[in-house]
């Protein structure tokens, strides 16, 4: 669509620099979004995820380590000690029933990697997917300068491409099309994705705008 030919390492490495900031501006504000959301629920009392940490932040690694520590607490019947524990009371514990304590937590943690494991693997792909490349196709500093200046130039004169299906005379009845179906996973499932247009055509003219310019400069470098 638009020009794009996935096969070639060039137009991968233009996604890459057009849309990967743009992207992860998105998902920073979606996750800021989410934690800062009230929750509705018994237990949540509507509060947010940041004020309830261990329900679902976003930050996976919290979110493992927190799940998992509830989990080994439930299962081990571990509570939090008491910050007026005494050192008599630390040193009370007998060798022995450390040993067991460790023994008991070794096994409840085995039945509990037993217990997670089938949720997970249905979510574990075996097959490992190839990497497309996405290598900067200019070798050279001054060059890749220049892409960027000639693009912000025909940014700055809204100049459109032909032939990329940007313009309203290469729309089916001449109206920008609202969806596209999109083809993915071993299956080839087919999906179509709803496009507005307020959104998704100025991106893709961004795209044509930067196409023309990397297509005409590599072009002359290969004279």
């Amino acid at each position: 669509m638009h020009g794009l030919d996935v096969s070639r390492p060039s137009h991968l490495w233009l996604l890459h620099e057009l849309f990967t900031s743009l992207i992860n501006n998105d998902c920073a504000a979606f996750q800021e979004e989410w934690n800062h959301h009230p929750v509705a629920g018994k237990k949540t009392h509507g509060k947010s995820p940041l004020e309830k940490p261990c329900m679902a932040n976003l930050d996976g690694n919290t979110l493992r380590m927190c799940t998992l520590t509830h989990l080994l607490n439930t299962l081990t019947g571990a509570s939090h000690p008491s910050d007026e524990s005494s050192s008599e009371e630390s040193d009370a514990f007998s060798s022995a029933e450390s040993n067991k304590e460790q023994t008991d937590f070794d096994d409840n943690l085995g039945e509990l990697k037993a217990e997670i494991a089938p949720d997970l693997q249905e979510n574990v792909n075996h097959h490992p997917v190839k990497v497309p490349r996405a290598d900067n196709p200019f070798k050279f500093k001054q060059f890749y300068r220049l892409f960027k200046q000639t693009l912000e130039e025909l940014q700055e004169h809204d100049f459109i491409p032909s032939h990329l299906d940007l313009t309203c005379d290469e729309w089916p009845e001449g109206i920008y099309p609202t969806h596209v179906e999109l083809t993915f996973g071993q299956k080839s499932k087919k999906v179509a994705v709803h496009l507005l247009h307020e959104i998704w055509f100025t991106q893709a003219k961004l795209w044509g705008q930067a196409l023309y310019v990397l297509n005409s400069l590599l072009l002359q470098l290969e004279e």
